[in-house]
């Protein structure tokens, strides 16, 4: 009997000394923690009594893609500061955590790929040709916190192709968390219309005068990319063969100029009558000029409606 009393004493033992465990905090290795605080739950697997405290926060992560050792000392040290009532704890797992801060990686391809989604987008804010980044100086890759992302493009000239510098905010769940300047320039190919030949002032331009030249247009100031927007019209200046056309150098011919013989057209009412004249100055289409009736040797005005012909209303 004494014998089974003493088994019965070493099982209530063990029992009550089961039933009586601890609470327990049990150490990962490693923890990959994705905001800017490091909490308990993202360093040790937690137990029914500790697993309220898993989103208390003990220290700052690392940077975006960085990482830092944390000793078990440093650990509990954090949290019986914010939770004291947890110093009868029980420890286990591993002497140091190897914490990662997870991140969104930017490389150059992902500054590449943004930079031609800004020129899609603002495509209707620039000219009708090939336009691409050369000569960009890109950074060495980086990590940005996780989150939603979202850029803007920023160029250094307002109307774009000028730009030697574009500067991009990066923003995370609408902080910007990063500023980067990126200096290069565009290239825009396009055909531009060229004088075929050297043209005189005063040259009305036809087909035979013009060519179309592939040229890079962000150095030009107002080139002309359609012959005919060109075409019949006057050079005000001489042109150089080669030498791209700008549209301010054209103007369009007189239908009318001075000094040629008209046909003044007189309207009242149902009454018309004719006159031969001398026009005064030029006159383009709809335009109002001074002439002089042979007649009367008197000046009048009136609306140029057609080569030779002014028309007088009254």
């Amino acid at each position: 009997m004494p014998q089974l009393v003493s088994i019965a004493l070493l099982l209530f033992s063990l029992l009550g000394a089961t039933g009586a465990s601890a609470e327990e905090i049990s150490l990962r290795a490693n923890a990959l923690v994705a905001d800017a605080m490091v909490t308990l739950g993202d360093l040790a697997e937690l137990d029914e009594e500790t697993a309220p405290f898993a989103a208390l926060q003990l220290m700052r992560s690392p940077d975006p893609g960085q990482e830092r050792v944390l000793s078990a000392a440093l650990i509990r040290q954090a949290l019986l500061q914010r939770a004291p009532e947890l110093n009868e704890v029980a420890w286990a797992g591993a002497q140091t955590v190897t914490v990662r801060r997870d991140g969104l990686v930017i490389d150059q391809p992902a500054l590449e790929q943004l930079l031609a989604s800004y020129l899609k987008v603002n495509r209707e804010r620039l000219p009708k040709a090939r336009i691409a980044f050369k000569n960009m100086q890109f950074p060495t890759s980086f990590v940005l916190p996780k989150g939603k992302l979202a850029t803007e493009v920023i160029p250094a000239d307002s109307r774009i192709l000028g730009s030697r510098r574009f500067t991009v905010i990066f923003r995370v769940d609408g902080q910007v968390v990063r500023n980067l300047s990126l200096r290069g320039e565009l290239e825009a190919l396009a055909p531009v219309v060229v004088a075929a030949a050297d043209l005189d002032r005063g040259t009305i331009l036809g087909e035979a005068d013009l060519d179309l030249v592939e040229m890079d247009i962000t150095s030009l100031r107002n080139p002309c990319l359609d012959p005919g927007a060109v075409l019949g019209q006057k050079l005000k200046r001489p042109v150089r063969q080669g030498t791209p056309l700008d549209p301010a150098t054209v103007e369009m011919p007189p239908v009318i100029s001075r000094g040629e013989t008209v046909t003044i057209l007189l309207s009242r009412g149902t009454l018309s009558l004719t006159a031969r004249g001398q026009a005064l100055e030029n006159g383009l289409q709809d335009e109002t000029i001074r002439v002089r009736n042979n007649d009367s040797q008197r000046d009048i005005s009136g609306r140029v409606v057609e080569p030779g012909v002014v028309m007088v209303e009254q």
